[in-house]
């Protein structure tokens, strides 16, 4: 009988983060990441981040409930504030996450200071919610208006792809 393959060691994960300095690509899609471990991974997105240039999220669970429709997750808030200063992510996907209108703005608001991000999905996140509020409707309209700052204002140069299918925006 063949012998048993001996179990890969456990990496050693420096404090400081400082020896994660290969990694370009990273796919955590369909990894049911809620908006406390989202607000966990956008830490090491921030000024730590050296060489990650794509970023998968879509569909986890870091969208809100509709309970709580209107407000911003401590997930995408912690992820707007690394966007701000990351200068080396070139695409980011949240497609699927249902993160709603004022999520949504934060993000693209977020961005607007980000020199390096070229592709966004926000595919299928309910930007506009045909049942949603008259804040909703205020969110939506934020969003749009960032959307159309990062698209006109420098830097705005780097961003080359925006996509923002399913998101009912003819319904607005």
């Amino acid at each position: 009988a063949a012998a048993e393959p001996e179990p890969l060691p456990e990496p050693e994960v420096p404090s400081d983060r400082s020896g994660f300095t290969t990694l370009t690509y990273l796919n955590l899609s369909e990894c049911l990441i809620n908006s406390k471990q989202l607000a966990v991974l956008s830490s090491t997105l921030g000024n730590n981040n050296e060489t990650l240039k794509s970023l998968i999220l879509s569909r986890n669970k870091f969208g809100l409930k509709k309970k709580s429709a209107g407000k911003v997750s401590k997930g995408i808030t912690a992820l707007g504030e690394a966007l701000k200063t990351n200068k080396t992510l070139t695409h980011l996907d949240l497609a699927g996450n249902k993160l709603g209108p004022a999520n949504c703005a934060l993000i693209l608001e977020a961005i607007s200071l980000n020199c390096s991000l070229e592709s966004l999905s926000l595919d299928c996140n309910l930007l506009y919610d045909k049942d949603g509020t008259a804040e909703d409707d205020n969110n939506t309209a934020a969003a749009l208006l960032a959307l159309s700052t990062r698209l006109t204002t420098p830097p705005g140069s780097a961003l080359k792809a925006l996509s923002l299918r399913n998101n009912n925006l003819s319904s607005h």
